[in-house]
């Protein structure tokens, strides 16, 4: 969907809207899609550039508000993100509290709006299998996390605000779901992860959570 169709849909009253409509490419589209809004952003943070030693693999524009939440996913990027009105919510999870988080294989599909029938989840083709969180860990109910995740308070989440003018680097591999207040529009930097001893050390951590859930279990008791 162009941005200028997304914004007369977005800015209509929350009451006349289908769906949820949250502006989120994610395949560098503020630099490929959008060259001259891209003229007035920087392009790249200086600081990032020295630490991680790359330029950015994408730079993404976000627009949401309130009725979008991005569920709880790692990203194999070095991030850092940049709010520039609003502000959002992040609920952090280091990389090692995989092993209490549920994580499972999914077939990974996508969103598509049909007209006439609304947004519907499309499968992908070939089928491509995703690790994911198929449930969120913050609105959970606690009949439903006792039953089919009792080790979820084993987590140690760290939640953070991210205003207006402030910028929020996420490392590479860290859980995290992200939500927003009111109309909130944000920039992010990809950059390439170095797939050093944390890459191994996440393999390990979701082996150990998918084979020996029952032993955290026990702990527990």
């Amino acid at each position: 969907m162009p941005l200028g169709e997304f914004l007369d849909i977005f800015l209509r009253p929350v009451k006349e809207r289908t769906g949820v409509h949250y502006y989120s490419h994610q395949d560098d589209c503020a630099r490929r899609e959008l060259p001259l809004l891209f003229e007035d952003i920087d392009d790249a943070l200086e600081i990032a550039k020295e630490c991680f030693g790359n330029e950015p693999e994408a730079v993404n524009l976000w627009i949401g508000d309130d009725g979008a939440v991005t569920s709880t996913h790692k990203d194999y990027y070095e991030n850092m993100y940049c709010v520039l009105k609003g502000e959002k919510h992040f609920v952090l999870y280091p990389p090692s509290d995989v092993m209490f988080l549920g994580e499972k294989e999914f077939p990974s599909a996508r969103y598509q709006y049909v007209e006439g029938e609304g947004f519907k989840v499309v499968p992908e083709v070939p089928e491509r299998m995703t690790p994911w969180i198929g449930y969120d860990p913050v609105l959970i109910d606690e009949e439903r996390k006792k039953r089919d995740f009792p080790i979820l308070d084993m987590t140690s989440p760290v939640h953070c605000v991210v205003r207006e003018g402030e910028t929020l680097y996420l490392p590479a591999l860290w859980y995290h779901r992200v939500a927003q207040k009111g109309l909130t529009i944000a920039i992010n930097y990809w950059h390439d992860m170095v797939f050093d001893d944390r890459a191994a050390a996440n393999n390990l951590f979701r082996r150990i959570g998918s084979e020996c859930p029952a032993t955290f279990v026990e702990l527990l008791k």
